[in-house]
């Protein structure tokens, strides 16, 4: 059988650590999460979750949902992408996308780019139907393809279609980092309209 997929654990602080692992003591069956998860459902130490901030419409039929974690984020390496998790039915859908914003981000946000897939199950819902205080479900960071820890003096970018969406990160790093002096980035769409 598949082994059902959750959220990545929390880092939270030891003084919680040890008052979860004493109240699970005291109120077995239930957990002190899901007391925690009773009284606001981000509280729950279980996995990582996060609120969606806001949604941005983006060209060529895509969307930027912003998401702030409930619990500290470690940040992620430009170029890599998350898993992240969505009750459809009372099932939890998983899908794997790009993260667009930089890791310094002022606001402590994540976000991620979504183009709408003919066809696709959970593409329309991320570019059409999500809305603003949605929780989701947040897993690993995973991905090697990334910006060169000695930051290149020129950089040429290639993409196509939302193969844009890494570039999208570690541009926004170089320009915080202010690297970006030397760079090109040519990109391919089948019209301007579709260009995200």
């Amino acid at each position: 059988g598949r082994m059902v997929e959750t959220g990545a654990t929390p880092k939270v602080s030891y003084v919680r650590r040890q008052i979860t692992r004493i109240g699970r003591a005291m109120t077995t069956p239930l957990l002190p999460d899901d007391y925690f998860a009773l009284i606001r459902p981000g509280w729950s130490t279980r996995e990582m979750t996060g609120t969606v901030r806001r949604v941005r419409p983006e060209r060529g039929g895509a969307a930027t949902i912003v998401i702030k974690p409930d619990f500290r984020w470690t940040p992620h390496t430009p170029g890599q992408y998350l898993r992240i998790g969505m009750e459809v039915n009372g099932v939890r859908q998983w899908r794997a996308y790009t993260i667009t914003s930089d890791p310094q981000h002022p606001e402590g946000v994540v976000s991620i780019t979504v183009k709408h897939t003919e066809g696709g199950k959970m593409s329309p819902l991320y570019v059409h139907k999500v809305q603003e205080g949605q929780r989701v479900y947040l897993g690993e960071v995973e991905g090697e393809f990334t910006l060169p820890q000695r930051r290149p003096a020129k950089a040429l970018f290639l993409s196509a279609g939302s193969g844009i969406t890494p570039i999208m990160s570690m541009l926004r790093q170089l320009d915080r980092e202010q690297q970006l002096r030397d760079a090109i980035h040519v990109h391919s769409a089948r019209s301007k309209d579709d260009m995200i």
